[in-house]
C-alpha cells in the first residue's frame, strides 16, 4: 500500500490542496495518552482516492492548512468511531471536523452492528482483513517503523474504499441524514470541555455526603481538574478518586488527618498543603452558606413497564433492521418511565431528529 510521508509545511500545503479536490476525505489520528491529561497527537492520516498521506505533526511548523481543511464546509470528513479523534483535534488545533461522517454510526444505521469495529466494518464492506498489530505503538517516537506507517496508512486507505459503498447503501435506505445528524453530537460531549466547576459531577456516591462534605468535594474535584489540566497529568496522578472519597467519608474533625484517609507520604508532600487549605476553608463556612445535599434519583422503574418499552423498541428495531441500542439506550427507556411517574411521559433530550420521528410515538404509546 502506497503512502506519502508529509513532514514539511510545503508538502502539507500540497497534500491538503489534493484533498480539497474531493468533496470528502478519510481521516484518522494516532496519539498517546498514557501519562497525560490531554491526548498528544503523533500522526494524522488523510486519504482520498489514489492517495494516502501520513502527516507528521511533530515536524509541521504551521498546521493551519489542516485546520482549514477540517473546517471546510464543502469537504465531508469521514472517520470511524471518531469521539477520541475529536478531542485530539480540539487540543491540537482548537477545532473539530465539520461536516462529519462516522462510519461506525453508519454501520449501525445499516444494521451491521452496534459499536462495530473498524476491522469488522472493512471486512464486511470491502472484504479485506485488517490486522491490529500496531494498536499500542509509541506514536511519538521518531522515526516511525515501516510497520507503523503501513498500519496507519491502511486506516484511511480502506476507509476510502468503504465509504462510497456505505454511502450508496445509506442513500438506498434513506438514512444518510441519520448518520450526519448523529455525527454533529460528537463534538458536544468532550470531557475536556466540561467546566471545572462541574468536575465533581463525574464522581459517584456524593449524594451520601452531608452539606459540608459536599462543599469540600466540590472544592477538591474542581482543584484537581484545574491541576490536571494545568500540569497535563491524568486526574488520578494528581490525586486519586479513592483518596478524595476516603477523606470525605471521615468525620469532619478528622479531615486534617490525611494519613487516615490513605494519603501516602509522597502524596502529602506533593499536594497535602493544598488539600489542607481547602479543608480549612470548608470548615470555616457558616452552616447557612453550605450547599444543599445532592438528591439521588430514586424514582422507581417498574419492571413490567420497562419490559413493555423494551419489547416495543425491539419490534421497532427489527422492523428497521438496526440494533435496538442504536435507537435508544436503557437510560432512555428509564427516562420515559420516570417522567411518566412524575406526571407526564416525555422523551429524553437525545430524542430529537430522526429518533423522535421514528421511535418517539412508539415508546410513548407503549406506556399508554
Amino acid at each position: 500500500m502506497n503512502f506519502k510521508w508529509i513532514d514539511s509545511d510545503a508538502a502539507l500545503i500540497e497534500a491538503v490542496a489534493r484533498c480539497r479536490e474531493f468533496d470528502w476525505v478519510a481521516i484518522d489520528t494516532e496519539f498517546m495518552r498514557t501519562d497525560t491529561y490531554y491526548p498528544k497527537v503523533g500522526l494524522l492520516q488523510l486519504g482520498v482516492p489514489g492517495d494516502n498521506y501520513l502527516i507528521d505533526p511533530l515536524s509541521i511548523a504551521d498546521p493551519s492548512p489542516i485546520r482549514e481543511l477540517l473546517m471546510n464546509p464543502s469537504v465531508l470528513k469521514v472517520l470511524h468511531s471518531g469521539s477520541e479523534d475529536m478531542e485530539v483535534f480540539q487540543r491540537w488545533l482548537g477545532v473539530g471536523p465539520t461536516p462529519l461522517f462516522d462510519t461506525q454510526m453508519a454501520a449501525a444505521a445499516l444494521g451491521l452492528g452496534f459499536g462495530l469495529s473498524y476491522q469488522r466494518l472493512i471486512e464486511a464492506m470491502v472484504g479485506e482483513v485488517v490486522p491490529k498489530g500496531e494498536t499500542r505503538s509509541d506514536w511519538l517516537q521518531r522515526p516511525l517503523t515501516q510497520s507503523q506507517c503501513a498500519y496507519a496508512a491502511q486506516d484511511v486507505h480502506f476507509l476510502v474504499a468503504a465509504y462510497p459503498k456505505i454511502l450508496d447503501r445509506l442513500n438506498e435506505a434513506g438514512r444518510l441524514d441519520w448518520v450526519l445528524e448523529d455525527a454533529k453530537r460528537l463534538t458536544q460531549t468532550l470531557p475536556t470541555m466540561v467546566p471545572v466547576e462541574d468536575a465533581y459531577r463525574r464522581q459517584k456516591g456524593l449524594h451520601h455526603l452531608g452539606p459540608r462534605a459536599l462543599l469540600l468535594a466540590q472544592d477538591l474535584f474542581r482543584w484537581r481538574e484545574q491541576e490536571a489540566r494545568r500540569r497535563d497529568r491524568p486526574r488520578n496522578r494528581v490525586l486519586h478518586d479513592e483518596q478524595i472519597m476516603a477523606l470525605l467519608r471521615l468525620p469532619e474533625h478528622a479531615w486534617t488527618d490525611l494519613k487516615q484517609a490513605g494519603f501516602h507520604n509522597s502524596t502529602i508532600q506533593r499536594v497535602g498543603s493544598a488539600v489542607l487549605a481547602m479543608v480549612d476553608q470548608a470548615l470555616a463556612v457558616a452552616p447557612n452558606a453550605l450547599p444543599a445535599p445532592l438528591q439521588a434519583d430514586r424514582t422507581p422503574v417498574d419492571k413490567k413497564r420497562y419490559k413493555k418499552l423494551q419489547d416495543a423498541l425491539a419490534g421497532l428495531a427489527k422492523g428497521l433492521g438496526v440494533p435496538s441500542e442504536y435507537i435508544a439506550t436503557r437510560r432512555d427507556l428509564e427516562h420515559v418511565i420516570k417522567s411518566d411517574f412524575h406526571g407526564e411521559a416525555s422523551l429524553p433530550a437525545s430524542f430529537d431528529g430522526w429518533r423522535r420521528e421514528c421511535a418517539g410515538d412508539v415508546l410513548l404509546k407503549a406506556l399508554a
